[in-house]
């Protein structure tokens, strides 16, 4: 998808004469998103007196200032004179993910009230159960499209203003780089998660 935004902006606009920054832009992007991943996970230390979360907090962290980084260095090298809506886009996609990761754990992390809750309504059987369960899971989906809606509007404006012909495909694109950036992380939390679940 970023390839093909930013093969019609490189078709509108004349500015823009190298097809190879095109080109490369997007493919050089991610590495700097996975070399993030090791960086973040050795910050992921704690003992039994500190709350578990602080330091996966802490390595989201080092890993969103790797691939921020990394990007920035890849947008001065390729794309200099449009680097206000694909750093201003990958800036708001942070944005969305740092807001929807504490979010989806602050509704089903099971000391917080939205999951108790659940529990509770299911003590009156199945049918009370699924009913709370669908009706906190609709609600807990309103403040992740909230945020996606306002980074994507926020991305189109910036682009429009700043980015040029077709900018707001390039703001666009910065936002969904920034999005996935920090996906490898995060799927690497998924599955240490996972192993130690499986061994507890």
């Amino acid at each position: 998808a970023a390839m093909l935004a930013m093969a019609i902006v490189y078709v509108s606009d004349d500015t823009l004469r190298s097809p190879f920054a095109i080109l490369l832009l997007p493919l050089l992007a991610p590495p700097f998103a996975i070399l993030g991943t090791p960086f973040g996970a050795p910050i992921v230390r704690t003992d039994e007196r500190e709350n578990p979360q602080s330091p996966l907090l802490r390595g989201w962290v080092i890993a969103a200032l790797m691939h921020a980084v990394g990007f920035a260095g890849v947008v001065e090298w390729l794309l200099p004179p449009r680097r206000v809506p694909l750093l201003g886009g990958a800036a708001l996609g942070l944005f969305v993910v740092a807001v929807v990761v504490p979010w989806t754990h602050l509704t089903t992390a099971a000391r917080f009230r939205a999951v108790r809750d659940v529990a509770e309504a299911s003590r009156g059987g199945p049918t009370l159960g699924l009913l709370a369960g669908v009706g906190q899971g609709l609600s807990s989906s309103v403040v992740p499209v909230i945020a996606l809606a306002g980074a994507f509007f926020g991305a189109h404006a910036l682009g429009q203003s700043y980015g040029g012909p077709k900018g707001e495909l390039l703001a666009l694109t910065g936002l969904l780089v920034g999005m996935v950036g920090t996906g490898t992380f995060l799927l690497a939390l998924e599955c240490a998660a996972s192993v130690v679940d499986a061994a507890s």
